[in-house]
């Protein structure tokens, strides 16, 4: 209870005034944004790319949360795989 209270005297409204079964709805979208950028994370990290492509995604899925994570796992993680097979033959 003392996060709580602590919570209470520097947001605008009161914590307590939020119901409870509005909590217990954000803690699992919270855990499974969290999930999501841990996930990407690991996902980019392990990719043999440039830098810069590494580096553009690792930004957007931490900063863009939870559109950075969805985006990379809709979009990037398949442009990608697509860059990746393009340096294995040779046509880059």
């Amino acid at each position: 209870m003392e996060f709580l209270e602590t919570l209470d005297r520097w947001s605008l409204i009161s914590v307590s005034d939020v119901p409870m079964a509005v909590w217990y709805g954000l803690i699992p979208l919270a855990v499974l944004s969290f999930a999501l950028i841990i996930t990407a994370v690991i996902s980019i990290v392990k990719k043999p790319l440039s830098t810069n492509d590494k580096l553009l995604w690792l930004l957007l899925s931490i900063f863009a949360t939870p559109i950075g994570p969805v985006l990379y796992f809709a979009i990037g993680s398949a442009q990608l795989d697509q860059k990746i097979s393009q340096k294995e033959k040779g046509d880059y």
